[in-house]
């Protein structure tokens, strides 16, 4: 049988206890990031048709000149303004982090890496984004409620939607990270996802005042399901390029002492 260098059997990459490969390239782990954020955005975005509404304000019976209507009670809507923020964002995070955690698990070839990486991705998917949004949407409507419709601008929104969104991106670039293997790879992947969720903010907000002026995208959670798409769309792709980008940079050889290289 022939040996390598390290008097191992040719093929043989000294893994010990089953432990897997090191992860592919970064051009493999940015095409698999990027594939499963936009079928993760995507599901998240159908997954809000259900849940956009699943909260609703009570009503009061209203008599005007042009007759009777139901009008939502103000702090039961603010309420539910929360919670559908809450279900809708901590859906994409949840299924962000599934998705990325189990695309790099899988991309590195370990089905134990995988599903642990995507179990953590989805815990902290719903989670994060939730209690971000239970800190964010009450401010984002008072400063929504309290300002005239003609000053509404891009900056307050994208901050506003950044600040839950980076919950969102914690959750992806945790699991991507931990896919790839490390504390080194966790960070790496965490900086790239709060990077990518703030731009895809910007992104989103964009897009929505370009593409669909009169669709009211300042709102936390908007009711037009094209908005909503792209909310979910520039979120979850932002991660995932962010994330990728940030681990294959996290993984080039750097330097040695010596004049060589190290993975460090």
């Amino acid at each position: 049988m022939a040996l390598d260098q390290g008097g191992r059997p040719e093929g043989d990459s000294g893994s010990v206890g089953g432990a897997a490969p090191r992860p592919p390239g970064g051009g493999m782990l940015l095409g698999a990031a990027l594939g499963a954020g936009l079928v993760a955005g995507l599901a998240a975005w159908g997954a809000s048709e259900a849940t956009h509404r699943a909260f609703r304000p009570e009503t009061r019976r209203v008599v005007t000149m042009a007759g009777p209507l139901e009008v939502a009670v103000p702090e039961s809507k603010r309420r539910t303004d929360v919670a559908n923020s809450a279900a809708v964002y901590g859906g994409l995070g949840a299924l962000l982090g599934l998705a990325m955690g189990a695309a790099g698990g899988m991309l590195r070839g370990s089905t134990g890496v995988a599903a642990r990486s995507a179990a953590i991705g989805a815990a902290v998917g719903a989670a994060a984004p939730s209690v971000l949004a239970a800190v964010v949407v009450p401010r984002h409507l008072d400063y929504l409620g309290g300002l005239d419709p003609r000053d509404v601008n891009l900056v307050m929104p994208m901050l506003f939607h950044g600040a839950v969104w980076i919950g969102v991106g914690v959750a992806g670039g945790l699991a991507l990270g931990l896919s790839r293997g490390g504390r080194r790879g966790a960070i790496n992947g965490v900086v790239g996802g709060l990077i990518g969720a703030v731009l895809g903010a910007g992104a989103y907000e964009l897009i929505s005042a370009m593409a669909m002026p009169r669709a009211n995208s300042a709102v936390p959670l908007s009711e037009d399901r094209l908005v909503r798409l792209v909310a979910c769309l520039s979120v979850a792709l932002g991660v995932a390029l962010l994330s990728a980008a940030t681990l294959s940079s996290g993984d080039r050889p750097r330097p040695s002492k010596a004049g060589g290289p190290t993975s460090g």
